[in-house]
């Protein structure tokens, strides 16, 4: 039976050319040549996205293919990480141990940088503070009484106007590593 060259369909013996085509046909079909496909292999997973494409993109740079599955199906919502194992980065069989080697060491070598403006805590000497301008305890206390208010109001339908609730504030600085809170050391 001929085949057409082109688009491969196999036609009975007495048509010469394809039809589709327009090209002669053959015999036989060439041997069509094996696609050899590498077997990809999970180094990491991350729940941002974030991540990966941080360390995808330092895997090329040292010219290491990568590929990140299950990045776009996260960022519909963030509670699918943990349902589908986080977002992965896979890279060839034989580039595996170079890349987890390279992961490794940046992040050996990164930090976390604090944000302080050089505030350190007068107790423990900690610089790992932040500043405080309102009272988280009374923003929710006066946030409370506003909503049991207005719950009162509706069952008793009277019309008072209300405003919003003011927050306390406190501009203070606090240490995230004692829970001590202090003033300005600079004033």
């Amino acid at each position: 039976m001929p085949f057409c060259p082109n688009c491969q369909i196999e036609f009975q013996d007495w048509v010469k050319t394809c039809p589709d085509c327009g090209i002669d046909l053959i015999a036989e079909l060439p041997p069509t040549p094996k696609i050899i496909l590498d077997k990809l292999i999970t180094i990491c997973t991350y729940n941002h996205p974030e991540e990966a494409y941080l360390n995808q993109a330092l895997l090329q740079s040292e010219d290491i293919q990568s590929f990140i599955f299950d990045d776009f199906i996260i960022t519909l919502s963030r509670l699918f990480a943990l349902a589908i194992g986080g977002v992965k980065i896979k890279v060839r069989e034989n580039d595996a141990e170079t890349a987890i080697q390279i992961i490794q060491k940046a992040k050996d070598n990164n930090f976390e940088p604090v944000d302080n403006d050089g505030e350190i805590c007068p107790e423990c000497n900690s610089i790992d503070t932040r500043y405080k301008i309102f009272s988280l305890r009374a923003v929710f206390l006066s946030w409370f009484l506003v909503i049991l208010f207005l719950g009162h109001l509706s069952t008793a339908s009277v019309g008072i106007p209300l405003g919003f609730p003011l927050p306390f504030i406190k501009r203070c600085w606090r240490c995230n590593n004692c829970g001590h809170e202090f003033k300005d050391n600079k004033s």
